[in-house]
């Protein structure tokens, strides 16, 4: 199978579902990787049993009965994680909006701010070119795909920006956790579109490093974190909070 059905043409929701439709095919077994270079959220297109379109390193442009929402809330699967880490650290850092998905430098930023909802998703750390045009968002894939979605409304760059912190912020945490193991971390030697951010000087990046630096901070984040969304009714919630933190850092120590 040719896996890039399109070669040098620039695809889009509309030229997939009409003229480039008879190309694209279906992986039964497929499940969410670091190698999605693109998510398109064709649910509103009403076409059977297709909700998303999967641009993938690999497998090119691939058909899929599940929603964006769906496939992007399956992630845990692969990371283990999923969003936690992500939640944690834009609430830490202020980002509040389009809240993106980080691990380390493996990025998704959702086009639309509505990332609870069905929606198109990028890897930015997987394309090295992009431009927005009369609300038309070209971009270019590491490989050299050709992708175009629509984009009206928000800051590109402020959008990749906040992604960036985000990343690098995880990145160092890891780092940090590896660092204790007298274990060391590398970026990858190409980051895509987060390489323009890699060595940003913004008070925002400044604020990140030293707090994510802290690491025992940091670890008393992730825990109130996750106290604060067991669901706990306010009836005694304070008290039964303070108790399962307790039993927390006892985790921590020997006995």
């Amino acid at each position: 199978m040719k896996l890039y059905q399109y070669d040098s043409i620039e695809i889009s929701k509309q030229y997939l579902l009409t003229t480039g439709y008879y190309l694209l095919w279906r992986n039964e077994n497929f499940e969410m990787d670091n190698r999605v270079v693109a998510l398109f959220d064709v649910s509103h297109f009403n076409v059977p049993n297709i909700k998303s379109l999967i641009l993938h390193l690999d497998f090119g442009v691939i058909i899929e009965e599940r929603s964006t929402k769906q496939l992007m809330n399956e992630l845990y699967k692969s990371n283990g994680l999923g969003f936690t880490v992500t939640k944690v650290l834009a609430g830490l850092l202020g980002v509040k909006s389009c809240i993106p998905f980080v691990h380390a430098y493996q990025a998704y930023m959702p086009i639309s701010g509505g990332s609870r909802k069905n929606t198109d998703w990028i890897s930015p750390n997987l394309l090295s070119e992009s431009q927005v045009s009369d609300g038309v968002l070209h971009l270019v894939s590491i490989e050299g795909r050709k992708v175009s979605l629509e984009f009206v409304k928000g800051d590109l760059k402020k959008r990749l920006h906040d992604v960036a912190l985000l990343s690098k912020a995880s990145f160092l945490f890891l780092e940090m956790l590896a660092n204790w193991g007298n274990c060391g971390l590398q970026p990858p030697s190409d980051l895509g579109l987060l390489e323009e951010f890699e060595n940003c000087q913004c008070v925002d990046h400044e604020q990140m490093e030293l707090k994510v630096k802290n690491l025992r901070e940091m670890i008393v984040a992730f825990k109130k974190v996750i106290l604060f969304n067991l669901g706990i009714e306010q009836f005694q919630r304070l008290e039964l909070i303070k108790l399962y933190s307790q039993n927390l850092s006892r985790l921590k120590k020997l006995y």
